[in-house]
């Protein structure tokens, strides 16, 4: 008799230790954000194809799942294709989720908007354009109605474009930069304006680097970026620059100890907080040889529209290694911020957002206080450094260590 209530303590012990495995093990499944992804490579184009896109594809497809997204994936969709995958993008996304479009193919700007080539695309003219590409704001539509708290956007679509050649206006090498909505990073292979290389080998630059980043455990996503800009850089000799604009307003990693931390409840953080094992102290970011103050002066020759020259003169400081400088002007909207890293060898990419003041010296006289961005590369070797701007018009970078 004992034996038989000892055996059936035991049974309904088990059977109540399934139940709750069950039911935690769903509990966290609904917790967690639902990872969606939409993965286009478009190579077989009747002019001049590409190499690497539907590789990188590949190899993106294939990383994302195996980091727990759902992942739909094209490979040379035409116009149709492309746009139902798109509504099947949109469909698929949940409200508290996480959204990553990735794209590799041609890509084009007209008028300052981006748009994704189709690969039974037939362009023309720049009216063509928006009847037979993807426009990337059809993207943004459907990730900004979904609710989701954290997208993504990578547009590895810079390459040189055989049909913007025969616009009239001769068309504009690279993609035109997006200002990102709210919970957005817009990720570039290479800065606005600018064009990339396809690559030599079985993927392009900028999406091998990017798989690598990913797959490192404990990264934010911004720290993936920036890791992925830097590989790059160095690798192309800094031929080769990605960019990257973002309103992200959560954590969120692509393998690390958080998926995506948004408006975290104070209490529920308190708990999380008083649960959570003490970390341990990260070590202090090691000191340069570069820190300290430097004056800074950024000289703009004459712009080829008639745009006039001009001189901004204001401090940057270096501390361990990072270089951050800001100007503003007094009489008027002009403001130009300096960010970048320099490295042990005395490579810098600097990044450069700004508004413009009068219109005189603004290229295309721009309104005072328009924004406007760029890349510069520069060189520090004891106390000066000297760099020069990559995009629209000739501008030198010079610093001097106080």
């Amino acid at each position: 008799m004992r034996r038989w209530l000892v055996r059936t303590w035991l049974m309904g012990l088990a059977l109540c230790l399934t139940a709750l495995a069950a039911t935690t093990a769903a509990e966290a499944q609904q917790a967690a954000p639902k990872r969606v992804a939409l993965v286009i490579g478009n190579a077989a184009y009747q002019q001049t194809p590409l190499k690497n896109p539907v590789n990188d594809a590949r190899v993106m497809a294939n990383t994302l799942r195996q980091l727990g997204f759902q992942v739909i994936q094209r490979e040379n969709a035409t116009k149709q294709q492309m746009e139902q995958a798109v509504g099947e993008f949109g469909r698929a996304l949940t409200k508290g989720g996480v959204a990553l479009f990735y794209y590799a193919g041609h890509g084009m700007q007209v008028n300052g908007r981006n748009f994704l080539i189709p690969t039974d695309a037939t362009i023309a003219t720049e009216q063509a354009v928006r009847l037979e590409s993807l426009d990337v704001d059809l993207v943004l539509d459907q990730v900004a109605g979904s609710g989701t708290d954290v997208n993504l956007i990578v547009l590895d679509a810079c390459r040189n474009n055989p049909f913007e050649r025969r616009f009239r206006s001769g068309g504009s090498g690279g993609l035109a930069q997006i200002n990102a909505p709210k919970g957005t990073m817009i990720a570039y292979a290479t800065a606005p304006g600018s064009v990339a290389a396809d690559g030599d080998g079985a993927n392009g630059l900028y999406t091998s680097k990017l798989v690598e980043a990913i797959k490192q455990p404990g990264l934010p996503v911004e720290e993936v970026f920036k890791r992925v800009r830097v590989n790059v850089a160095q690798a192309s000799r800094d031929q080769q620059t990605p960019w990257e604009a973002s309103s992200l307003v959560g954590n969120f990693y692509f393998l690390g100890p958080t998926t995506v931390v948004v408006n975290q409840p104070a209490a529920a953080a308190q708990q999380q907080q008083a649960a959570a094992p003490a970390p341990v102290p990260a070590a202090a970011p090691a000191a340069s040889a570069f820190d300290g103050t430097w004056a800074t002066v950024v000289t703009c020759d004459k712009a080829q529209d008639g745009a006039k020259g001009y001189a901004l003169r204001f401090p940057s400081h270096v501390r361990n290694g990072e270089l951050a400088g800001d100007f503003a002007a007094a009489n008027n909207q002009a403001s130009l911020r300096l960010r970048g890293t320099i490295g042990p060898d005395g490579k810098a990419v600097i990044f450069a957002t700004g508004t413009t003041g009068s219109e005189e010296h603004a290229v295309g006289r721009a309104k005072p206080g328009s924004n406007y961005s760029y890349t510069a590369n520069a060189r520090f070797e004891g106390s000066r450094g000297s760099g020069s701007r990559n995009e629209l018009r000739a501008c030198t970078l010079t610093f001097v260590k106080k």
